[in-house]
């Protein structure tokens, strides 16, 4: 279905734009498609836009970022960024107490706590399967996707002009990953951004003030001084 929702979102080359209800439909479903993909299918077509983005035109970016956002929009995949620490002392000290057990309790009681632990350390061995895709997740986020909007947020060809929407991306994918890596990268967003407040024409200027507002809401409450700090540099 992805092959032909796409066209109507990022017409090709040459072609006018669908209208506007068709787009609409055509975001939607692509939104729904991405909701229900495999990761590893996920990760392909976000390398795909990725690329149409590089190669876009001032013109056709806006339907690029389109695709880009929808597919920001639902993203439903867990992320781990970090080995975690299984906790193998409480599942042993659990079975301690089963091993105690068996010396002054009854065989019902201690069945049941054997059932117990069983079925922890079953629920610990499928946490850990779940958390491979979660780790492969964060390392393609931390190690593709991160890197490659930072080198989309200026054009290639022109270094004056800051990919606004890009930047927005860029948020969107740090909100993410865990904190310290939010507050590691996003003084780098910001800081893009506001070097586009010096510019002389008023629509760069403009652009530039109301992504760094829209930045500061996706950010919550928690985190606006990073975008004051920046702009009083």
């Amino acid at each position: 279905m992805v092959p032909l929702l796409r066209p109507l979102i990022v017409p090709p080359a040459g072609e006018d734009a669908a209208d506007a209800s068709a787009v609409e439909g055509a975001t939607r479903a692509f939104g729904a498609c991405m909701r229900v993909v495999g990761f590893a299918e996920y990760a392909r077509l976000f390398r795909t836009v990725l690329r149409a983005l590089r190669r876009a035109g001032e013109g056709g970016e806006k339907h690029i970022v389109r695709l880009l956002t929808v597919m920001l929009d639902n993203f439903t995949f867990n992320v781990v960024t970090a080995e975690p620490v299984p906790d193998r002392a409480v599942m042993a000290i659990e079975a301690l107490g089963v091993a105690a057990l068996m010396a002054e309790s009854d065989g019902g009681e201690v069945a049941a706590r054997a059932e117990v632990v069983a079925e922890a350390l079953d629920g610990e061995e499928e946490a850990e399967e779940f958390s491979e895709e979660a780790k492969v997740v964060g390392r393609f986020l931390t190690k593709t996707v991160v890197p490659a909007l930072f080198g989309l947020l200026r054009d290639e060809k022109d270094q004056n002009r800051t990919r606004f929407p890009v930047a927005l991306c860029l948020i969107r994918v740090l909100r993410l990953l865990p904190a310290a890596m939010l507050d590691e990268h996003v003084p780098r967003v910001v800081l893009v951004i506001a070097a586009a407040l010096r510019s002389r024409e008023q629509r760069v200027r403009d652009r530039a003030g109301k992504t760094l507002q829209t930045g500061a809401t996706e950010l919550g409450p928690r985190r606006p001084h990073f975008a004051v700090g920046e702009m009083l540099e």
